[in-house]
């Protein structure tokens, strides 16, 4: 449909993940960043591209991560402290041959984004790199961090984490109620990260925003007691 970001969108959404994230690492290290998805993915750009010029990060691209054992060898190769990778990567990288050969003494965070989370998958990629899997979630129109983890779990939590800065997470009922703790609704979103709205499609823009300006995500979630957010369903599909 077209999601339009603003240039004050992305850069709003940098200075969220900075404002989270940068008191969780030691700016003292050289951070690497492993990217393993395309840039024109909204994660890619604004979490490994745009982040990591913020932070002064280095940045090693691979341009094929359907090439797996080519992946394993730049792993190898490469030392890294940070990588950022969807759920359905971090499972097949557990299947390689050569993945226990891998560094992963110095890496500082594995996030995981674009899709849901699997609770096998995480304790697959905990047994295997010794990291748990900290997951964040988001959409395109949300440029794209709405929500993250911290960075000092030791296992997967199974929750999308907590708000980024400047983000309010509502659960809502159909009508664009907000429903009780611990009840499910739909996650809508408020915050400069949220889009513009569809490129020329106002009826589809007004079809997902709520009447006090909330995002809605389509995604079904439940809030709980500690302030994080879990995803349990799916209202609409693209």
């Amino acid at each position: 449909k077209g999601a339009t970001l603003l240039h004050r969108n992305i850069a709003a959404n940098v200075a969220q993940s900075a404002a989270w994230l940068e008191p969780q690492i030691d700016p003292r290290i050289e951070h690497v960043m492993l990217t393993a998805l395309p840039l024109y993915h909204v994660l890619a750009l604004t979490a490994c591209c745009l982040f990591m010029v913020r932070i002064g990060a280095k940045q090693v691209l691979v341009a094929n991560p359907r090439d797996l054992p080519g992946l394993v060898k730049v792993l190898q190769s490469q030392r890294f402290t940070l990588i950022v990778l969807v759920n359905t990567l971090y499972n097949l990288l557990c299947d390689q041959e050569g993945i226990a050969q891998v560094d992963f003494s110095q890496v500082k965070a594995c996030v995981a984004g674009g899709m849901a989370t699997q609770t096998s998958v995480a304790e697959r990629w905990l047994k295997t790199s010794g990291k748990p899997i900290i997951e964040g979630y988001g959409l395109s129109e949300t440029s794209p961090v709405a929500s993250v983890n911290r960075l000092d779990i030791v296992e997967c939590t199974g929750t999308i984490g907590y708000p980024v800065p400047s983000t309010i997470l509502s659960i809502r009922d159909l009508d664009g109620n907000p429903v009780p703790m611990g009840e499910p609704g739909e996650i809508c979103i408020s915050g400069p990260q949220v889009m513009a709205g569809y490129w020329q499609r106002p009826d589809e823009t007004a079809r997902v925003m709520t009447k006090d300006g909330f995002f809605r995500s389509g995604d079904v979630g439940i809030a709980l007691s500690d302030g994080t957010f879990r995803i349990v369903d799916r209202l609409k599909d693209m």
